[in-house]
């Protein structure tokens, strides 16, 4: 069963992430959909900061749609964006300081599979979510893909064999 939703979840998420990229609206609903079925896998697998981010992310779905639905209804265009390069640091900066926190938290006090750098991806992606939200750029689309490579290592680690 576990197969099968993890090839769900990562199609529903690719299908969300080009449709993001082509700033198409319709993305939320992969995405939540995504955000869902991935809800599940990881809080099975142990992977609990990650599980708590994509809880995050089910409610910045429902609020990416309903922002850009409002521009498309007001006809006001949220335009990819820029971010000054000093921003971008200050935001790494406290992505991994919050990790720190975050990591030792779930390392100390619960059964977590690698409790650091579930942490350290997850604020730093849910930083990133943040940002992308409003259309802007900082991190990168492509920062996001590279991010996500941990996976690969985490259901290693929690005995999934599929590759993610």
């Amino acid at each position: 069963m576990n197969l099968a939703l993890e090839i769900a979840a990562v199609t529903l998420n690719l299908v969300y992430l080009i449709l993001l990229i082509r700033e198409n609206i319709v993305c939320w609903f992969f995405g939540i959909a995504g955000s869902l079925t991935s809800i599940y896998l990881f809080y099975s697998l142990g992977i609990y900061v990650e599980f708590i981010l994509y809880i995050f992310y089910v409610i910045i779905g429902i609020y990416g749609y309903s922002l850009w639905k409002k521009e498309n209804t007001d006809k006001l265009v949220l335009k990819i964006g820029r971010i000054n390069p000093k921003i971008n640091l200050i935001i790494i900066c406290f992505g991994s300081l919050s990790a720190f926190g975050v990591g030792y938290t779930f390392a100390s006090y619960t059964d977590a599979n690698n409790p650091y750098l579930d942490a350290f991806t997850s604020c730093l992606v849910l930083l990133q979510a943040f940002l992308r939200r409003r259309k802007s750029s900082a991190l990168g689309y492509i920062g996001s893909l590279l991010m996500r490579q941990h996976y690969i290592y985490m259901f290693s680690k929690s005995y999934s064999f599929t590759l993610f």
